[in-house]
């Protein structure tokens, strides 16, 4: 389980550092949102709960929650989440983005397994990278129906699953940060506030 938060210095809250710490020692995965007014948890990328009710602070007011299981559901809320505040410039979605930091290297082991097997055969997919080129999943067993190649493109919900990208702050002001996959372009670790960007390398 995820369970997505704003940052404790954006909380009204005097005791909002204290609590976020306490959560930690409970839950391994939460991921600080900058500005975030949504009230979302996702579990095993599946089931959405998606409404008004502030699932962690609820105290006596009347609100609504959705439950939704979906996988589909899941993979779009999770792309929005993972866009964070690009979305406030629909326009430059496609522009290619220069990084201006350092480089997060990391390996195709961290990689989480693919979320559905080859759509041709049923077989595994496994994480496979041509040179430098952005990873991808390939089918195991390709070779034996090479007429009808399947392939799954990596993600922003594949990259939200590796536990060393959680939480990264920027380094050049601290700020929160979000991941994105420009087209064409490997994923980059993007600050909400001042757009500070670090490419994410991947080696074998």
């Amino acid at each position: 389980m995820r369970v997505f938060t704003k940052p404790p210095e954006q909380m009204t809250n005097s005791t909002a550092s204290d609590a976020m710490a306490s959560l930690r020692s409970t839950l391994r995965r939460i991921q600080e949102r900058d500005k975030m007014h949504e009230k979302l948890v996702i579990i095993d990328g599946e089931i959405v709960y998606l409404g008004s009710l502030n699932v962690l602070s609820h105290i006596d007011t009347l609100e609504i929650m959705i439950r939704v299981q979906s996988q589909n559901f899941a993979d779009a809320i999770e792309r929005c989440v993972n866009m964070g505040n690009s979305f406030k410039n629909p326009s430059k979605q496609e522009e290619g983005i220069e990084s201006s930091g350092s480089p997060i290297k990391l390996f195709l082991k961290d990689l989480p397994s693919a979320f559905s097997p080859c759509n041709v055969c049923g077989s595994d997919m496994l994480v496979r990278q041509v040179n430098s080129d952005e990873p991808f999943y390939g089918c195991r067993n390709y070779k034996k129906h090479p007429d009808k190649t399947y392939y799954e493109r990596m993600t922003e919900r594949h990259l939200a699953c590796i536990t060393s990208l959680e939480n990264i702050r920027c380094e050049d002001c601290g700020g929160s940060t979000y991941i994105k996959i420009p087209f064409k372009q490997n994923g980059l670790v993007i600050c909400s506030q001042c757009s500070h960007s670090r490419e994410i390398i991947f080696s074998k």
